[in-house]
């Protein structure tokens, strides 16, 4: 199981910006590249923060995609580990 940490900048157009960190586990049925990876990941968070209509000015940069040391996720909804 490959998950990376992922850091993001958002700066609004006011000047004023926040991280937005998460956790990204890429489709292992296709064979990406990190950058091909990076890009998506990216895309992600670009149509969320569009989707927000006071944050539609607003820019997004990746700062961190780090491989993660993790050896299982437990869900505890469907009581399954990963």
């Amino acid at each position: 199981m490959k998950i990376y940490k992922v850091v993001f900048t958002l700066r609004t157009p006011g000047g004023r910006s926040t991280t937005i960190t998460g956790l990204y586990s890429p489709d292992e049925s296709k064979t990406m590249t990190q950058q091909e990876m990076r890009e998506e990941v990216t895309r992600y968070i670009q149509d969320k923060v569009a989707s927000r209509p006071q944050l539609s000015r607003s820019w997004v940069k990746l700062k961190e995609f780090i491989r993660a040391d993790i050896d299982f996720v437990y869900n505890a909804v469907s009581d399954k580990a990963e």
